[in-house]
């Protein structure tokens, strides 16, 4: 079992790109059981923040939304592709070797850089329902 949360807190990374940047995370005290008998914290973040699912609908006005998503689907066997670590003139054969029709295919891209096009077009080729993204 791979459990992929992260806490909230001041050193969640927030999503940014150009001069773009998703809003922050806050989450302050809004009232406390000596005031009213019970604690409770108001939060605010992006849903870009921290770990999250991507729904087609965050890229497509067309694609699914999260509502589509069943709990069920996100669990199960994977295929984990470590990217940094296989060379991108043999990725498609890697994949032919290595994915065996898994439903989630776990990406882990630390220090890839960038994904040649030849290689992002062999993973969009795989019929997993899930990618989860490292």
């Amino acid at each position: 079992m791979l459990d992929l949360t992260k806490p909230l807190n001041e050193t969640t990374a927030i999503y940014s790109e150009g001069d773009y940047r998703d809003p922050p995370f806050e989450c302050a005290t809004w009232c406390t059981v000596k005031e009213r008998g019970y604690w409770v914290s108001k939060v605010a973040l992006g849903t870009q923040t921290g770990t999250h699912i991507d729904a087609p609908a965050h890229f497509s006005e067309t694609g699914a939304v999260l509502e589509d998503l069943r709990l069920e689907d996100c669990i199960g066997s994977y295929c984990l592709i470590d990217i940094g670590r296989i060379p991108q003139h043999g990725f498609a054969q890697f994949l032919a070797a290595h994915y065996r029709g898994e439903r989630i295919l776990f990406i882990r891209a630390l220090n890839a850089g960038v994904l040649a096009p030849e290689a992002f077009e062999a993973l969009l080729a795989l019929p997993p329902q899930l990618w989860v993204l490292a």
